[in-house]
């Protein structure tokens, strides 16, 4: 019970995450600023799928290094005079630099464009050229009157490995590093810095777990280019489309990324045409879901090196894992259905299929409500005839929502859950080891065990951020319900700072060196303290803090602004009655103000008491927009529906009862609901069930709706990804609805995937890509999209730009003005508008793992059914 209780103690006593991010390194000043750059960069290509898995991976390892050992020991030598911080903080610099290089360059939008217009130069008519350089380093044999290369060391001599290949010698640095502070090892000398050692043990263990990270995915890739160059040069359609696919998934390409990049090959150069491109994008879902099944490249690390104390393991069993699951991720894939495939295999390669086939039987897809998940382990296990403890059963679904919080996906239950159960000795007296805990179906008693021992190892830091969490909410509440309270916390704070016996103009003195330091602070760390490790106490601390486990997306940030309230407004009926929606408006304006925000606006608010003022007029809602829970104050109504779901049809009792005048699905409207998250779907399980018909295209679990981490009163929507079904966001007529990096709006046929890239003058350039290959640079000035080249504009219509985006086929309800881009400046974002006449012109995907901010008076497309955003 003492340890528990030290324990809990101590994640209060660690800095919660936004305080761990806003900590920096300030003596190795360069290598914080190179961690901010790569950090940065990783930033911005936040919504694009491409090469998911390598990004996440790079971010937790760099991470890990700038906020445990390297701050430990920037926390440290500053205290020391003599150490000089520019040769270790350069020797840092490089090796994070160098790793952020090839991010970069593996991130490159063109970079599988340029892999494949190399690996072209290869072909037949430059056969005789490419044998020329290969003489000494290839061996020819004559196959059927042609010359086929064997690679061995060729794709070296084309360049080809220089396509991925990563070429720092970190291990070599790592050697200089240790040299340069084995001064200030030496027990007797003048210069020694206490614990150093250990710092310096954890600080290269840390940039090596990074280097091999580096080198795994270093070696996939590299590998299959040289595939698809055995194919081009073979002249082998099917294993060159076979190799292509498998980069595809390789890289985390969905169908839409991996034909706009395919088609942006020339074809001149390497050989590839519709149909292949056509073949690769119907197959490619197969391929990810056997990616899914074998892990990523770092697969091997994160079973056999999953001890989590951040130590490697060397024992035989590791080896036998990681080579069987390095065997398994580099060579051709098998289906779930493939036992001939996986026998003879490892535990941890059919517990992993195991795993995923019994996601698979719970109807999840992309990803699955955190919740219902746990409950549908402990009710697995419940049906083998076993009965989980009452503490597993209510601690089991709080450890999931801290680690995972609202949902989880796939791939981290795949590649971050299951390789971190298992780890411990059974009752029989056996080592379970990593990845091996959750044979959820071949032994029930082992996964009960497994998941007991997963409480209890997270049971007492969860319970402590749960306690940390729930008072910062209140001190947040507090500030917005009395501002003058900041006054107060201000005063505590200066008398804390004054009760050290230190005035400011000490400070200033001992920052000018006029006064010297004392002696205590010099001393550096107690001769009797502990020597510093990275234990698996400390890491699992630090994995909360950070939420490394957590993959969605909110594209939330703390100062974004809501743009609605918006209106809905038809296009597709009389002149007449489309001026009675919209009002006046003026000839330069790119949109319509929402008839309830211009009222509040022409009335005169004080500033005394706004929030009275906008009592007075009326306007409820938006008066306590920023002052209640998203739980509370979300609403939702449902306006359409198809006719064969009418309510009265017996068809759906969810169509029949919030059909009905007033019903909502609040927890207002509906008794007993519960706070956020709700799903939503045609499984019992959820929430609110949607009792359609799959043939409707709604999916067992559909979408949910959850609280915003960045902005507690404001709910966003998270599609839980199904092959069969889709969701999405109505884009309101004549108003600005924000798009980001990734985003995809649908308009009839085509599909247009939105690029935001960081200018050299900081701000965020905007284009606009299609599965056809084409790339639309917007100007900053805005531009419009629609069928023909010219473009007119009609009565009642906003302003839009003289800048269009033409498109000459696929034309089909396409208006000649069918979206208009806006920048921004001052808030350095891109609005799109729509100006189609249809109801449903224009549609902004959801796409699974990424959480949507939702605004009142936004409309919801969830399968068959509109669903509009209201505010209770």
């Amino acid at each position: 019970k003492r340890q528990s209780a030290d324990q809990a103690r101590s994640i209060q006593a660690v800095p919660m995450p936004e305080q761990v991010a806003s900590r920096g390194l300030d003596f190795f000043i360069n290598a914080e600023l190179a961690y901010q750059r790569s950090r940065s960069y990783a930033q911005s290509l936040h919504g694009d799928g491409a090469l998911l898995s390598l990004r996440e991976t790079l971010c937790h390892a760099l991470d890990f290094v700038h906020n445990l050992p390297l701050q430990m020991m920037n926390d440290t030598l500053k205290r020391y005079p003599f150490v000089d911080p520019a040769p270790l903080d350069a020797h840092v610099v490089e090796i994070i630099d160098a790793v952020g290089d090839w991010l970069i360059w593996l991130t490159q939008p063109d970079w599988l464009v340029d892999i494949a217009n190399r690996i072209g130069e290869l072909g037949p008519s430059h056969r005789e050229r490419i044998a020329s350089r290969a003489q000494g380093a290839a061996r020819h044999e004559q196959v059927d009157g042609q010359m086929e290369v064997q690679f061995g060391n060729v794709s070296t001599d084309l360049d080809l490995e220089q396509m991925g290949r990563f070429t720092y010698p970190i291990p070599l640095k790592l050697r200089d590093l240790q040299a340069m502070v084995r001064p200030f090892m030496e027990a007797g000398s003048v210069h020694h810095v206490a614990g150093l050692d250990a710092m310096t043990s954890e600080l290269v263990r840390a940039l090596l777990r990074l280097f091999l990270i580096v080198r795994a995915w270093d070696d996939c890739l590299v590998s299959r280019i040289g595939r698809v160059a055995e194919g081009e040069v073979s002249n082998n359609a099917t294993a060159r489309t076979d190799a292509l696919l498998d980069l595809c998934a390789m890289c985390d390409l969905d169908v839409f990324q991996a034909a706009h990049r395919l088609n942006r090959i020339d074809r001149g150069i390497f050989k590839i045409t519709e149909m292949d491109i056509e073949n690769i994008c119907h197959k490619l879902p197969l391929f990810l879901d056997q990616r899914m099944l074998h892990g990523s490249a770092t697969a091997a690390m994160d079973h056999a090196l999953c001890g989590a104390s951040a130590s490697f393991s060397s024992g035989a069993g590791a080896d036998r894992v990681a080579q069987d699951l390095i065997r398994h991720t580099t060579e051709r894939h098998h289906t779930l259905d493939d036992r001939a495939g996986l026998a003879g295999t490892s535990t941890v390669v059919a517990i992993r299929s195991e795993g995923l086939r019994w996601w698979r039987k719970q109807g999840f897809s992309f990803a699955a409500p955190t919740g219902i998940l746990t409950g549908a382990l402990l009710t697995t296990v419940a049906d083998s005839g076993l009965r989980p403890e009452a503490r597993v059963s209510e601690m089991l679904p709080r450890v999931m929502d801290t680690l995972f919080g609202a949902q989880i996906t796939c791939r981290s239950f795949m590649n971050r859950l299951l390789p971190g159960l298992g780890g411990y000795v059974n009752r029989a007296g056996e080592e379970v080891p990593f990845g091996e805990g959750l044979p959820v179906h071949t032994q029930p008693a082992r996964c009960l065990e497994t998941l007991t021992a997963f409480v209890e190892k997270w049971h007492d830091l969860v319970h402590a951020a749960e306690e940390e969490v729930a008072a910062r909410a209140h001190r947040d509440r507090k500030k917005a319900e009395d501002p003058d309270d900041e006054v107060e916390l201000y005063d505590d704070f200066m008398t804390r700072i004054m009760a050290t016996g230190h005035s400011c103009q000490d400070v200033i003195e001992l920052l000018e060196g006029a006064k010297p330091l004392p002696k205590h602070v010099l001393q550096g760390l107690p001769r009797n303290a502990a020597r510093y490790r990275i234990d698996e106490n400390m890491l699992r601390r630090w994995e909360i803090l950070t939420d490394k486990y957590q993959d969605d997306l909110d594209r939330l940030e703390n100062n974004s602004r809501d743009l609605g309230p918006y209106v809905h407004i038809r296009l597709d009926v009389e002149l007449e009655e489309i001026a009675k929606q919209i009002g006046p408006i003026s000839e330069v304006a790119w949109s319509i103000v929402n008839p309830d925000v211009a009222r509040v606006a022409a009335r005169r608010v004080t500033l005394v008491d706004p929030l009275a003022d906008a009592h007075d007029i009326g306007l409820d809602s938006l008066a306590s927009a920023n002052f209640s829970d998203a739980s509370d104050s979300l609403a939702l109504k449902l306006v359409d529906w198809p006719s064969e779901l009418s309510p009265q049809s017996a068809g759906s009792s969810f169509v029949r009862f919030f059909a009905q005048e007033g019903c909502r699905a609040s927890r207002a409207g509906m008794r007993n609901l519960p706070p956020l998250p709700w799903t939503f779907g045609a499984d019992q399980r959820n929430t609110v069930v949607m009792d359609i018909d799959r043939r409707h295209g709604v999916a067992p679990f559909h979408c949910i709706f959850a609280r915003s981490r960045a902005q507690s009163h404001r709910a966003v929507v998270m599609a839980l990804g199904d092959p069969m079904s889709d969701s999405y966001v109505v884009c309101p007529k004549y108003q600005p609805l924000q798009v980001r990096n990734g985003d995809r709006l649908i308009c009839h046929q085509w599909t247009f995937q939105i690029r935001t890239e960081v200018g050299e003058d900081h701000r965020d350039r905007m284009s606009i890509l299609t599965d056809e290959g084409e790339v639309w640079e917007v100007p900053f000035e805005g531009c419009h999209l629609g069928a023909g080249s010219r473009s007119r504009k009609t009565d009642f219509q906003p302003f839009f730009p003289s800048a269009k985006f033409v498109l000459t086929h696929r034309l089909n309800n396409m208006a000649a003005v069918h979206l208009v881009f806006q920048y921004h400046p001052s808030m350095n974002r891109w609005a799109v508008i729509d100006h189609s006449p249809e109801p449903l012109g224009s549609l902004l995907a959801l796409r699974p793992g990424v959480s949507y901010p939702l605004s009142e008076g936004l409309r919801l497309k969830i399968g068959p059914l509109i669903l509009e955003v209201a505010r209770e």
